[in-house]
């Protein structure tokens, strides 16, 4: 049946199920903006972490080499 020959009760209908099927969605949507924002704070963490990692292996790098220098005089 073509839209122009559907009754008002099943035109209704398709409203309904086009609501429903909006806020589900709509719920998938505000899903994966959740997942993408958890993702995006992880993935800070980890930048900062590495950050941390990195003046660490510099400090431990520093000391290695003065206690060398040490050791050679």
């Amino acid at each position: 049946m073509t839209d122009k020959g559907k009754s008002k009760k099943e035109l209704e209908n398709d409203i309904k199920l086009l609501r429903e099927k909006n806020e589900e969605l709509t719920s998938n949507l505000v899903q994966v903006s959740e997942g993408y924002q958890n993702l995006l704070n992880a993935n800070q963490n980890l930048t900062v972490l590495a950050a941390r990692y990195e003046e660490t292996i510099n400090l431990l790098t520093a000391r290695l080499l003065e206690s060398r220098q040490t050791l050679n005089n």
